[in-house]
């Protein structure tokens, strides 16, 4: 193994402190390594080694220490540090009463730690700190390079159960290799980089780093990964341009970001990649939305039709149908919303639902039939399946929906003249308003209890679309988003 002379230090410095405190800050940036090393270590040593691993509901690290263990052991190691919502405030803590570990804790304790920890306890307990030693840990170059590109398969592969803190480490380590990198990787190591920034929501950053791996990407022939880069590099403009407050955007603007779109998936479809072109429709459908290109979206969302229909995804179908149905309904085609809706309804009743929560779905579908049916004036069908939709309750916490199905049932009794209905519908709303920050205090009022649903909205990025964005487009691909 790797390391073994640092590991061997270890053994030795923890062998070395039996029955007296000692603090030893043990730095590896990678867990799968680190387990690997504590493994290593407890067949090595000469004394038994406990650990802790910390909870998320651990507030102070002495108390975590004297809740599990008492004076009689020989060892402690203590894992776990990046469950903890607040290190700063556990490191400061544990620095204004360190003479209790001395006085207490008569043996020694191996923290293991990362960089960026280290970094935490240096800046909130420097004088615990001050009272240890440290061993580093680290990958040899050839591994580091190999759990990159491992990493960018994953992410590429719209895999993104990716430890991000982990992979921001494994960036930094390899440049402390300096060490010339072959153009293709130093290329995806920049995707990896705008990922990165992009979840930091630093989008000037991921649109730099974004930009610098197309500038490789294409010179290429790889269609597929032209369009994911191609992909994200859109997404993070289209955020950064969105105005907020939302309002319109820009008649420019709009068509350079359709112009995006549309060279990406064509890109996908030379590249004979239809799934992306279906699977893209979750997020490119909200923006289609947003720029409110009703032709695009439902032309976008009749071939992710046609695809999740081959494969028989029945929860993305609904998706289609529920994007179809918005566009048509913009573009006042109502019969054809009409039939759209029904249809995603009719789909949804082949869904098993102890295996899948398919209330966003249903209750979308029924808010866009009745919107559909107001304005063809079935009044009646409307009314039945508003509160068909209505029944369905507050999804997610997110209570937009489900107000815009009260304000429209509202109205539509107080047309009936079903004033008593009507009144107690807007009371509700009003309350729910209130409840969730929508609508200053105006009394008291009921919340109806949500029933909770899983949305899984497939992005190359695996966040939804967010509403603090900047001012203007950065590339310079295809056609350009460069603005003056």
């Amino acid at each position: 193994m790797n390391n073994s002379q640092q590991l061997e230090d270890l053994a030795w410095s923890i062998e070395a402190s039996q029955g007296e405190f000692k603090l030893i800050l043990a730095k590896c940036n990678y867990l799968n390594l680190q387990n690997q090393l504590i493994q290593e270590l407890q067949k090595i040593c000469q004394i038994e080694i406990q650990i802790l691993r910390l909870q998320a509901s651990e507030r102070t690290l002495y108390n975590a220490i004297q809740a599990e263990f008492d004076q009689e052991i020989a060892a402690l190691m203590i894992v776990g540090w990046e469950s903890l919502p607040n290190l700063s405030k556990m490191f400061s803590s544990a620095n204004q009463i360190r003479e209790e570990f001395r006085n207490n804790c008569p043996y020694p304790l191996v923290l293991w730690i990362n960089n960026q920890i280290y970094q935490q306890i240096m800046e909130s307990a420097p004088d615990l700190e001050s009272w240890g030693i440290t061993i580093n840990f680290s990958l040899p170059f050839d591994e580091l390079i190999n759990l990159l590109k491992s990493i960018i398969d994953k992410i590429l592969n719209d895999d993104l159960n990716v430890n991000l803190q982990e992979l921001e480490l494994a960036l930094q380590d390899l440049q402390k290799y300096d060490q010339k990198l072959e153009p293709e990787f130093e290329a995806n190591c920049n995707f990896l980089k705008g990922f990165i920034a992009y979840n930091k929501k630093q989008l000037d950053t991921a649109i730099n780093y974004y930009q610098q791996s197309w500038d490789f990407w294409q010179k290429t022939e790889n269609l597929e990964i032209q369009g994911k880069i191609l992909y994200n590099l859109t997404i993070c403009n289209y955020e950064k341009l969105r105005p907020n407050p939302p309002t319109p955007f820009p008649t420019r603007e709009v068509g350079e970001i359709i112009n995006c779109i549309q060279q990406i998936l064509e890109k996908f479809k030379n590249a004979q990649r239809l799934d992306l072109i279906a699977n893209s429709l979750s997020r490119f459908g909200l923006i289609l939305q947003d720029l409110q290109a009703w032709e695009q979206l439902k032309t976008l969302s009749q071939q992710a039709l046609e695809i999740h229909q081959a494969e028989n995804n029945i929860l993305k179908i609904a998706e289609d149908y529920i994007f179809l149905a918005t566009a048509n309904f913009e573009q006042s085609n109502f019969k054809e919303v009409v039939k759209i809706a029904n249809q995603g309804l009719e789909i949804l009743k082949r869904v098993n639902q102890s295996e899948f929560d398919i209330n966003y779905y249903r209750q979308s579908l029924f808010l866009i039939l009745a919107q559909a049916q107001e304005k063809l004036q079935q009044y009646e069908q409307a009314i039945s399946n508003l509160k068909l939709a209505k029944d369905i309750g507050v999804i997610n916490n997110q209570p937009k929906l489900y107000v815009k199905i009260l304000n429209l049932l509202q109205k539509l009794l107080f047309q009936k003249t079903e004033y008593l209905e009507a009144f107690n519908t807007k009371l509700e709303s009003r309350s729910i308003e209130q409840q969730f920050g929508l609508r200053a205090f105006i009394g008291a009022g009921w919340l109806k209890p949500a029933k909770n649903t899983n949305l899984n909205v497939e992005t190359f990025h695996g966040t939804s679309l967010q509403t603090n964005y900047g001012t203007s487009l950065q590339t310079n691909y295809g056609t350009s988003l460069q603005t003056n």
